[in-house]
């Protein structure tokens, strides 16, 4: 935790993931799920632009993602996004959701469209 937290909560407040827990994360928490928790972040800043002592959380969180590895589920969206073009996989039960709701159904990208996008 940085020396000059005020542990206003601000960052907690303004956070749009706030069950992510931020006050666990100043403190550098050793909780089991810290871990996933830092890297559920959506990296929207808005924690560091409320925080009145102007901590660079950005810096701390970057730091503690080269000490954890993902997520499983993170990794496999990842991987989902370079082969199918989607973070999550495309099912007949996703399409017939979608068609229930009147939309349209998803299609997967061109792999070969992927690629050059990927590039």
């Amino acid at each position: 935790m940085s020396t000059s937290c005020l542990l206003c909560e601000r960052c907690i407040d303004a956070c749009p993931l706030s069950h992510m827990d931020l006050k666990s994360f100043l403190l550098a928490s050793k909780r089991e799920d810290y871990p996933t928790r830092l890297w559920n972040c959506t990296n929207c800043w808005k924690c560091q632009e409320v925080c009145p002592q102007g901590i660079d959380l950005w810096d701390i969180k970057m730091k503690d993602r080269l000490r954890y590895d993902p997520p499983q589920a993170m990794i496999q969206r990842a991987s989902h996004l370079q082969t199918i073009g989607c973070a999550l996989p495309i099912s007949d039960e996703t399409n017939q959701t979608r068609e229930y709701y009147n939309l349209k159904p998803i299609s997967l990208l061109n792999p070969e469209l992927l690629s050059q996008l990927l590039e």
